[in-house]
């Protein structure tokens, strides 16, 4: 068979040569051998540092030793650079690196460039050699069997600086203050905006301030505070503020209303002949709510096509029995482990009274008709917290907030970080100071700042910045650091 265009590509690379006869006198041409490319690239057992406690309760470090050879390098073979995108964790001592190559001969050799034209002939590697890559990146390069040397990989081993699972506060912005101290705080956060609803001098007011991100999320910085120009409707209810389908609604006087773009308007529900003294929280069109008639009923309430409705869960008679002293309620909706198509929504709320060593957690599946209330085991109970806050952050729930009891005994405000990875059945603590770090050394801590005001409300942003507001409008944000790494896959 005749190749039509045979003639025409014989000229091309006839064309292509000339050209590249011309260059030969003015650019210099290096080939490297094929045969001379790093295909794998692995570290052995490495060292650790680890902080524990030794038999007595103290800090105790110690070195452990882990096999780092699940840690992926990636090869990129155009720019010859071999680097692990997950970094090593903190504490790693990579100052004696064990390192597996596989390359296209055993003849590699490893060191530092001495300047921008040289080649790293320092060292002549083997499987069994300590490396120190502490000072930066090093460069191999391999002799191919021809003895031609390939062109030098770059080789970079990547550590976390950062403490990836610490809970760490970088600043307290006290330079934008509420004019008037806020009592009965409900913070939430939609669209680069944090609203806190509260009461100033007796009176329902709403602030709100605007963030600012930089361009990596890295930081997060608020503006001054301003107020809603379109005053609160009386009796309006600061804690059952909510945010559902992306809709700030609150509650006055039983009746539901919406944030809007210049105040709010009064949502009309059908069936709602009681109105609500709390909102829960909800998810997709499905939002609880607990009505104004008894302490004991909760409601579903829909919408469908801006058409608002509710109707009792399942028989009315829930055996959830929430004091009416114990606001403010917190409560997240969250999507079931098993099943992302289901919603879990927990409730926790103080006991009647500040003696009782163990809070009330409620629960309710979207599946379900009724809700259930949690039978407090002995140990690991739910706290009795005054004020609490409860979020669902890094896959855990986590409550503080004002005094609490617990099976343990009592504590000061904002003393401890409870924490629950089964839905709220349970729950373990840490001393709040170990991860709520002090931003400076000079400043207060949380303790103190509850104790000026008694009043603070939080809410996460987006971003997984955990933001706190304290009764005069001064901030506290927080981030656990590695849900703040850039990803690099």
């Amino acid at each position: 068979m005749k190749i039509k265009f045979l003639p025409a590509l014989v000229g091309l690379f006839l064309t292509t040569s000339t050209f590249t006869s011309c260059l030969d006198t003015e650019v210099t041409e290096i080939t490297y051998s094929s045969d001379s490319s790093i295909k794998s690239f692995s570290l052995g057992t490495l060292k650790v540092k680890v902080t524990g406690k030794d038999k007595e309760g103290n800090d105790s470090i110690y070195y452990d030793a882990v096999d780092m050879s699940d840690y992926p390098f990636t090869i990129d073979q155009i720019n010859r650079t071999i680097e692990n995108k997950d970094s090593l964790p903190v504490g790693t001592d990579i100052s004696k690196v064990i390192t597996n190559i596989t390359a296209d001969s055993n003849y590699i050799l490893y060191g530092k460039k001495k300047s921008a034209d040289s080649e790293p002939t320092d060292t002549l590697w083997t499987s069994t050699d300590s490396i120190d890559f502490s000072f930066g990146p090093l460069q191999f390069q391999v002799t191919a069997y021809d003895m031609s040397k390939g062109r030098p990989y770059t080789v970079k081993v990547n550590l976390h600086t950062q403490d990836p699972d610490s809970l760490i506060w970088h600043s307290v912005y006290d330079t934008h203050t509420f004019t008037t101290d806020l009592t009965e705080q409900k913070a939430i956060y939609k669209d680069n905006k944090i609203y806190v609803f509260g009461t100033a001098n007796g009176a329902p007011t709403l602030q709100y301030t605007t963030i600012s991100y930089n361009s990596d999320f890295s930081g997060a910085v608020p503006g001054a505070w301003q107020e809603m120009e379109t005053p609160l409707p009386q009796n309006t209810d600061p804690y059952s503020a909510t945010l559902w389908n992306n809709e700030i609604y609150f509650l006055a006087q039983s009746k539901l209303y919406k944030l809007t773009t210049n105040g709010y308007e009064e949502i009309q529900v059908a069936n709602a002949t009681e109105g609500f003294s709390q909102l829960i929280s909800g998810y997709n069109t499905t939002l609880y709510a607990r009505k104004a008639n008894t302490e004991k009923t909760f409601t579903s309430l829909t919408v469908s096509n801006e058409a608002y409705s509710c109707t009792d869960d399942g028989d009315g008679s829930a055996p959830i029995i929430f004091p009416a002293t114990a606001q403010p309620f917190s409560a997240v909706t969250v999507p079931a482990s098993h099943n992302n198509t289901l919603y879990r929504t927990i409730v926790m709320s103080s006991g009647e009274t500040a003696s009782e060593k163990t809070g009330i957690v409620c629960s309710r599946l979207s599946s379900d008709n009724s809700w259930i209330t949690y039978t407090q085991p002995d140990t690991l109970s739910c706290p009795n917290i005054t004020n609490p806050t409860m979020i669902y952050y890094n896959k855990k729930l986590y409550a503080f907030g004002g005094a609490s009891k617990a099976s343990d005994g009592a504590h000061e405000a904002f003393a401890l970080l409870y924490s629950s990875t089964d839905n709220g059945l349970s729950w373990d603590n840490i001393a709040i100071h170990e991860t709520f770090a002090k931003p400076t050394e000079d400043d207060k801590t949380f303790t103190e700042r509850y104790a000026e005001t008694q009043s603070y409300s939080c809410t996460v942003d987006e971003h997984n910045f955990i933001w706190i507001i304290w009764g005069d409008g001064s901030m506290s944000r927080g981030r656990i650091n590695h849900l703040g790494f850039a990803p690099k896959w």
